[in-house]
């Protein structure tokens, strides 16, 4: 291998300088969405377990809101026997299925069940202010 020192050298300046404008000027190869990573809001599941206070929030993605509402929908208005008896996996697939991806984990699903099975209570949505709608975030100047 050549030292960095004598191949820095051997290559003009002029070259580095014009190499480097160039793959600047084209720019990223990719623009990524930021709206993917901005989550449109969220529930808080509230309650007590034995004797402590828990609070666990899934972040809803704008894709996955109708999902989520669907499911809070369908299980608050069903007795503890029937929470009881449902399946994680069946609950999943019933309620998640058709959502694009990424889709919510089987984890958050898991809290929410736990949740109306405790409570019996449908969870309030908060949403975010910064909405989709209003398009991308921009840095501020302050």
């Amino acid at each position: 291998p050549v030292p960095t020192t004598q191949l820095a050298d051997a290559l003009p300046w002029e070259l580095i300088r014009t190499t480097a404008a160039h793959l600047r000027a084209q720019g990223p190869a990719h623009f990524a969405d930021a709206f993917d990573a901005v989550p449109s809001g969220w529930y808080v599941l509230a309650r007590e377990v034995d004797g402590e206070s828990v609070q666990q929030v899934i972040s809803v993605y704008e894709h996955q809101e109708s999902c989520w509402t669907e499911l809070f929908s369908g299980l608050a208005s069903q007795t503890p026997e029937q929470l009881a008896a449902l399946e994680l996996a069946e609950v999943y697939e019933s309620f998640f299925a058709d959502c694009d991806v990424p889709r919510t984990s089987e984890f958050e699903v898991r809290m929410a069940l736990e949740h109306l099975r405790s409570t019996g209570e449908r969870p309030e949505f908060h949403k975010s202010n910064s909405g989709r709608s209003r398009g991308p975030a921009r840095p501020s100047n302050s």
